[in-house]
């Protein structure tokens, strides 16, 4: 689970996402503190999922078709949800809403490239 880029910073549809590529679940959470999954989403989907700065956008014209519903949580605390969901946010805020999956690829690029000498 990471935090989702955003095209609205100050009022983001989604907080953070995260796939399941064994049983093809992406759960995400939204600005109200919601865990939702959704079905069957293979990963080229989650994949553009990441790639799009407005996840709302991409939620309402493709994922929406698939199976869905809130994410069975019974073995995780409300306080653990509401740290996860304050820290995805923080970060959120940090990133002013850019695309935190290319920031991070490009950073780890960056560690595990040998120096040119």
């Amino acid at each position: 689970m990471v935090p989702t880029s955003t095209s609205d910073p100050d009022r983001p549809r989604t907080v953070a996402a995260g796939y399941d590529s064994g049983r093809e679940v992406l759960t995400v959470v939204f600005r109200d503190g919601t865990f939702y999954n959704y079905y069957e989403v293979n990963p080229n989907e989650w994949q553009e999922f990441k790639r799009t700065n407005s996840k709302g956008v991409y939620i309402y014209s493709v994922l929406d078709y698939h199976p869905r519903g809130p994410a069975t949580l019974g073995d995780v605390s409300p306080q653990v949800r509401e740290n996860l969901y304050r820290i995805a946010r923080a970060v959120q805020i940090q990133k002013k809403g850019k695309n935190f999956y290319a920031q991070r690829k490009k950073a780890t690029a960056k560690r595990t490239t040998p120096k040119k000498r």
